[in-house]
């Protein structure tokens, strides 16, 4: 009772301008401890938004953004504008006009967008579509939390060659369809996918067929791009996502290409599990890489029947290989993966200094 008395009367002593910066001072207390409750460290990060076609079909983009809290999230105050292609193209050049490649923007520490809007012209179709699409935030969520909590994981994300930044694309699709990726320097996970109601268009010219695959019609084209999409997801991870497994791990390691045969020459890359090519050298490189799924080579020589050869590596073995001679290897060795073509068969090794292990469930496939 008497400390409710001395509060009430130390409470009476003040000026009523000292009564306003103390609910001042505690109404700053509660909004920063309010901040520090729902902090999310990738509120604020270095950002490259991107914006492409899907699947190889060329868009014309009338306004596509992405957004936070209905702001947009770019260096500049505009959406992107402009025909977008992954593929530069001569023919796509003079069909569309001015080239713009892929737009994207470069941005730094600005807000993780929430939303995304879409305005285009699907030129395999002549129709435009749109729509403002929320992006899951539970998800990216998800996502992010678990690079921050997994740097090593983090990393490949992170990490480019011209700098560091997450990368978040929206891939514009005929039919609709939009896609919304995650993407680093060898890898990508999809955040969600989208349909855009169609609406009337003025778009002057016809439909531009595909380089590779003319179509005939519209059927047709859904079969295709449904191929296309079936192609993709079965590239993806697993969903829910965990971001890599152990194979996403990235080893140091050199690939030596030897064999019997002295007058051959040899085209050398790593491929990952779509077959996409981790590098592509002709001569023996030493990096900090994810385990390849394939090597692939080219063999020109009298004692070869077939010049192209797969070679599939199983990842459990190869995995196992490489925990095994880290246990032996000296600290700083470089690993190398050996790969000893011969007419016959194809020996594969991996080999430190103290310790050589023969890959024996590799499968080499041969091509004409």
């Amino acid at each position: 009772m008497s400390a409710g008395i001395f509060k009430m009367a130390f409470w009476q002593k003040l000026t009523p301008t000292t009564r306003l910066l103390g609910l001042l001072f505690l109404l700053l207390a509660a909004l920063n401890l309010w901040k520090l409750a729902t902090y999310r460290p990738w509120d604020s990060l270095p950002l490259r938004l991107s914006y492409t076609d899907a699947h190889g079909y060329p868009v014309y983009s009338d306004s596509t953004e992405f957004l936070a809290d209905g702001q947009r999230v770019t260096a500049v105050d505009r959406s992107f504008r402009g025909p977008i292609d992954s593929v530069t193209h001569g023919a796509r050049r003079e069909y569309l006009g001015t080239w713009v490649s892929a737009g994207e923007i470069a941005t730094r520490r600005l807000r993780f967008p929430n939303q995304l809007r879409v305005d285009y012209t699907s030129l395999a179709e002549g129709r435009s579509y749109r729509g403002l699409f929320p992006l899951p935030q539970r998800r990216l969520d998800s996502l992010l939390t678990g690079m921050q909590q997994h740097p090593e994981r983090y990393t490949p994300l992170y990490a480019w060659n011209d700098g560091r930044g997450l990368k978040l694309q929206a891939c514009l699709a005929p039919g609709g369809l939009v896609l919304v990726r995650l993407l680093g320097e060898d890898y990508q996970v999809e955040v969600a996918r989208f349909q855009a109601q169609p609406y009337p268009t003025h778009w002057p010219k016809p439909p531009v067929y595909h380089d590779k695959v003319a179509y005939r019609s519209l059927p047709e084209l859904r079969r295709l791009l449904a191929h296309a999409e079936r192609t993709h997801l079965d590239s993806l991870p697993a969903v829910p996502l965990a971001l890599w497994d152990t194979r996403r791990t990235r080893y140091a390691y050199c690939l030596r290409m030897l064999g019997p045969v002295q007058t051959y020459t040899l085209h050398v890359g790593y491929l990952n599990e779509d077959e996409e090519g981790l590098n592509d050298t002709t001569q023996a490189s030493c990096r900090l890489q994810p385990l390849p799924a394939y090597v692939r080579y080219v063999v020109s020589a009298s004692g070869f029947p077939h010049p192209y050869r797969h070679t599939l590596f199983d990842p459990t073995e190869l995995r196992g290989a490489f925990a095994q001679l880290r246990r032996t290897a000296v600290p700083g060795e470089q690993v190398e993966l050996q790969v000893v073509p011969t007419p016959a068969r194809v020996r594969v090794y991996l080999k430190s200094r103290r310790q050589t292990i023969e890959l024996t469930r590799t499968v080499t496939d041969t091509g004409l």
